[in-house]
């Protein structure tokens, strides 16, 4: 069997990020002083009392394809607000308020009201407005029974005790994942193609269908709790790109990460890469393997801080540690 990868599927990471460092210089232009956070999780702008915003924008990408094929299109609200939340947390701040925008190619009422239905659950769960949105019907730009959701989350970054940045002997905990969360859709799909997504695998333990669409797991609250009570050097929400493209965003240029992964990885991404040959080197690029948040913090606080969130209901475990280096991820 050909191994398969994200690229043969549509999907190209490293062009997507040269593409994007390209248009660096344009939008820093932009920038006033007070503002940053290109390349991060979420971008900051000082506001004259002092407060600082932080903003993020980001979509489900082609979950929502399969959603369709699955008729469970409300999954796909819960997973823009839960996503936004994340790289909000990430960034240090706590959620304000929430924005849409919907697009499809002929407007299917039903579809419409299950995915607003997950984003409205999701808000009140967090406490925060669904404020604003956009629900355009266009035809010609998306299949009639295809369509994209996008959300934009505003937040306020709080002042916890400043630990200071990475460095070498700090401690990478790592926190589960509930499956894909909203990352690696186009391989994932073409895997699945001709597969009975209704019927139980017991090397899934559930459903394909169970397996491929469990909701994008939120660790806002739980992050929030933890800054206030144990210093966090850095955060990283686990999405496209994996462990090593997103810990990087968060690592000064002296430092590196190495991973030791021994955490379980869900039944899901093994499977996945069974029907594909998927080589392990792209599942580590493509797909979370299990960790949707990446927390470092200080070597003598790592006990106290994966106890308390664990406590807070997560799933943690010690990943990795940082050392000496040039701003890169290791593995082993």
């Amino acid at each position: 069997m050909a191994r398969r990868t994200y690229r043969e599927a549509g999907v190209d990471l490293d062009g997507k990020a040269a593409l994007l460092r390209s248009l660096g210089p344009l939008v820093r232009s932009t920038l006033p002083a007070g503002a940053g956070g290109f390349g991060a999780f979420a971008g900051t702008l000082r506001l004259p009392a002092g407060l600082v915003l932080a903003v993020t924008t980001d979509g489900v990408g082609t979950k929502a394809l399969l959603a369709r094929r699955c008729g469970r299109d409300r999954v796909v609200g819960t997973d823009a607000v839960h996503h936004c939340a994340n790289d909000l947390a990430a960034a240090g701040a706590r959620p304000l308020l929430f924005a849409d925008y919907l697009a499809m190619g002929r407007l299917d009422a039903r579809v419409v009201t299950a995915v607003v239905e997950g984003m409205a659950a999701a808000c009140r769960a967090l406490g925060i407005p669904l404020l604003a949105g956009e629900t355009a019907e266009m035809p010609d730009t998306y299949r009639e029974d295809a369509y994209d959701v996008v959300g934009t989350m505003v937040g306020l970054v709080d002042a916890p005790p400043h630990a200071g940045p990475p460095r070498p002997g700090d401690v990478v905990l790592g926190l589960a994942a509930d499956g894909l969360h909203t990352n690696g859709y186009s391989l994932a799909r073409r895997l699945v193609a001709d597969v009975d997504l209704d019927r139980y695998d017991p090397a899934l333990g559930a459903t394909p269908a169970d397996a491929l669409l469990a909701p994008h797991r939120c660790y806002a609250t739980a992050l929030a709790s933890l800054r206030r009570l144990h210093p966090v050097r850095a955060a990283a929400h686990i999405t496209g790109g994996g462990l090593a493209g997103n810990l990087v965003r968060v690592l000064p240029p002296d430092v590196a990460v190495r991973l030791d992964p021994t955490w379980p990885v869900p039944p899901v991404f093994r499977w996945l890469q069974r029907r594909g040959a998927v080589a392990e080197e792209e599942m580590r690029r493509v797909f979370n393997m299990g960790i949707g948040m990446a927390v470092i913090v200080p070597p003598e606080r790592a006990a106290a801080a994966r106890d308390y969130l664990e406590a807070a209901g997560e799933r943690c475990w010690v990943i990795g540690h940082v050392e000496a280096g040039q701003g890169e991820v290791r593995f082993g």
